[in-house]
């Protein structure tokens, strides 16, 4: 019975060259181990964005049912009401172009083509510009509430805490620019290890004794590196392909490397990886140490400023708050500075550097299908057919305890394996990576099945379909394909 239901994903992998471009255009036609790395590394921020996103809306809704009535009065926490309000509107349209733009690459990746996408990262490419002055001013406003607290130095306690935070910021910066580093390292050090692989069966000799701590290394570049699995495989994926190819190249005798000089080199490699790793771990800890400080200064800071209000009454400014904000201790004060601090610093770092990097991932891979004398037209090779994909359904059957699942819930589970089979980790096509984005954002902006409908999601090609060969230029439609594959930039922050 399984037969019946259970289809296997097909080999993807292939490339486009040459497809549509223009005489002397270059682009990446096939990932690298160090540019999927780069790439996952841009989808992984995109996918957290639009997490905190969702997450803050939640956060947003939860304010404002629980919060009740403002307080007569210009206290601290009615003052930042105002600033609450604007905060969560400015989440609110960007988490609306969010599920604007899942569903847009669901009809690219659907149905092979799409007119809205590119009209819709230009909207998302002007948000930041547009909303600045507002996004200023309302932060400025939100920092009103320390003239308010008449607890001993608040102002400059406060200013510390600002102080603080930029430091943090300065460690996302410093961290991405390591990442960049070990990206780099982590290809060299495949392509060096299956050389030294290679040599080592053509000659049948045998690699020195060595102490292990690529493994430990390897262990924690694994984990801390990307959030999804997802992205885990891919980058696994192209680590094993790089190895592969080096070590193929090596048992053929197509090198010049000799197995001293092989190992020499391997281990000079892994030298540096090792180095700079360790950097990115401590600063990585360095960085979570210091925003259980921020966390542990604010709730200080709001606390005097409460301690000092409670001439006002007992139980004066009590409120019902989300969960999330029980650490201030249901104080209207501490959830409304904890709520505006986080609302005001993701938004900045979004419109500073997330957002931004968001449009450039996705206008760098899906420039290729870009219709010539209609560039807002997107238009996916023919080859990619339609072809429904599904997993291991018979694994979802039962619930823990052992009951079987609605008929709803399997069709859920059903369409979301279908999607995920339908493109494996092989694919070496930059765009790919738009389609992981898709599959990401899918599961973080809650999705529901579309009225009942299981989507038909396109595969991609064999090599054969896409091959040079098979294309003429003069009849593609595609536009000049892009340039090389767009890097990572520092925060504005």
């Amino acid at each position: 019975v399984h037969s019946v239901w259970f289809v296997l994903a097909s080999s993807v992998l292939f490339t486009m060259a040459g497809i549509g471009a223009g005489e002397g255009a270059v682009f990446e036609v096939a990932l690298t181990a160090a540019s999927a790395q780069r790439l996952a590394g841009m989808v992984d921020a995109a996918g957290s964005m639009a997490t905190s996103s969702e997450q803050l809306a939640a956060t947003a809704q939860s304010l404002e049912d629980g919060l009740g009535p403002a307080s007569k009065g210009v206290g601290a926490d009615v003052i930042l009401r105002g600033p609450l309000q604007t905060l969560g509107a400015l989440n609110g349209e960007l988490r609306d172009m969010l599920y604007k733009l899942r569903d847009e690459l669901g009809t690219l990746f659907t149905t092979g083509s799409s007119q809205e996408l590119r009209p819709l990262l230009r909207d998302l490419a002007k948000l930041p510009s547009a909303k600045a002055s507002e996004l200023g001013a309302v932060r400025a406003q939100a920092a009103e509430w320390t003239k308010q607290c008449s607890a001993p130095g608040a102002l400059a306690r406060y200013r510390h805490f600002e102080a603080l935070h930029r430091e943090h910021v300065a460690f996302d910066a410093e961290l991405r620019s390591l990442s960049d580093e070990v990206y780099e390292l982590r290809e060299e050090r495949a392509a060096a290890d299956g050389i030294l692989a290679g040599l080592e069966e053509r000659l049948s000799k045998q690699r020195g004794h060595r102490k292990g701590e690529e493994y430990e290394l390897a262990r924690y570049l694994g984990s801390s590196l990307f959030r999804w699995d997802l992205l885990r495989t891919k980058v696994a994926h192209h680590l094993a392909t790089t190895f592969s190819a080096s070590r193929e190249e090596a048992i053929e005798g197509r090198g010049s490397e000799d197995i001293e000089g092989a190992e020499q080199k391997l281990g000079a490699i892994e030298e540096r990886l090792q180095h700079v790793a360790e950097a990115h771990k401590k600063l990585s800890e360095r960085r979570k140490d210091l925003g259980k400080q921020l966390r542990s200064f604010l709730k200080s800071l709001v606390l005097s400023c409460e301690a000092t209000a409670s001439a006002s009454g007992p139980g004066a400014g009590q409120t019902t708050a989300p969960r999330k904000y029980h650490l201030l201790g249901g104080q209207r004060l501490g959830v409304h500075v904890q709520a505006g601090e986080e609302f005001s610093r993701f938004l900045n770092a979004t419109f500073a550097h997330s957002l931004p990097q968001t449009v450039a991932l996705l206008e760098q891979v899906l420039q290729p299908y870009m219709v010539t004398g209609d560039m807002d037209n997107l238009v996916l090779p023919t080859t990619w057919k339609a072809r429904p994909k599904v997993g291991r359904w018979w694994e979802w059957l039962e619930e823990a305890g052992g009951k079987p699942v609605a008929h709803e819930e399997f069709e859920r589970r059903f369409a979301a394996a279908k999607r995920r089979f339908s493109v494996r980790v092989s694919a070496a096509e930059p765009v790919v990576m738009a389609y992981l984005l898709w599959l990401i954002l899918e599961d973080v902006l809650n999705t529901q099945n579309r009225g009942g409908q299981q989507e038909v999601v396109l595969s991609l090609p064999s090599p054969d379909d896409v091959s040079p060969s098979s294309w003429n230029a003069s009849e593609s439609p595609m536009a000049p394909a892009a340039p090389a594959i767009v890097r990572d930039e520092t925060s504005l922050v």
